[in-house]
């Protein structure tokens, strides 16, 4: 989904979740659920502070741009790329986690919570990290918290810690390949070349296939 200086795909390398807005194939998810009601309950069972924001799509665009940081290539992204979606909810811990939480598209008493890329790192930071799905929540807030504390947050934070050593230990370069030596060969009017090779057996073939000695070089 992406993002802060990286990309959707992150167990490769590759940027956050950045999709084409499909709506007139998409099918619509007509949500009842108060979605911002349980993510305000969620927030306050989670550990430490956390902060919720509501945020309702009035277009196909303001779901992806909202969820190009999702940090998932599994049952969230899919929602999210195969449904058009009301509304989301960001929650946004003290430390600066961030968790996206949106209505499960095919089931009435679950919500999908994943969390979101951290800004700040480059792409190359993500690469060969896991990406820590989301995962299927029940939609009581409690035991949806008990299911985060326990199963997201902690693959969330591994993923993390490999995210700020490859930031904080890049690898080497990528090698440049070597330049193979070049020949000045130039055009002479009447067909003749004439070139300037360094080694002898190049000399040879070149005279052997109608060059000449430049004397003027």
């Amino acid at each position: 989904m992406t993002s802060p200086t990286m990309p959707p795909g992150r167990a490769n390398g590759t940027p956050p979740l950045t999709l084409p807005c499909r709506e007139e194939t998409m099918p619509h998810l007509n949500d009842t659920r108060d979605l911002a009601s349980f993510a305000a309950v969620l927030a306050g069972e989670l550990p430490g502070c956390w902060m919720s924001e509501y945020h309702r799509h009035t277009e196909c665009r303001d779901q992806f741009s909202l969820a190009e940081d999702v940090w998932d290539m599994n049952l969230v992204s899919g929602a999210i790329a195969g449904h058009l979606l009301e509304h989301a909810v960001v929650l946004t811990g003290d430390d600066g986690t961030r968790l996206y939480v949106i209505a499960h598209p095919r089931c009435d008493e679950e919500f999908l919570v994943a969390a979101m890329a951290p800004p700040g790192f480059q792409a190359e930071a993500f690469r060969g990290v896991r990406e820590p799905d989301g995962i299927a929540v029940s939609d009581d807030p409690f035991r949806a918290a008990e299911d985060i504390v326990v199963d997201l947050l902690p693959r969330y934070e591994m993923a993390i810690a490999e995210v700020q050593h490859n930031s904080a230990s890049p690898g080497p370069p990528p090698v440049t390949p070597a330049c193979a030596p070049e020949h000045t060969v130039t055009w002479c009017g009447d067909s003749l070349l004439t070139a300037q090779p360094e080694n002898q057996e190049v000399a040879k073939a070149l005279h052997q296939g109608g060059f000449a000695w430049d004397l003027a070089g």
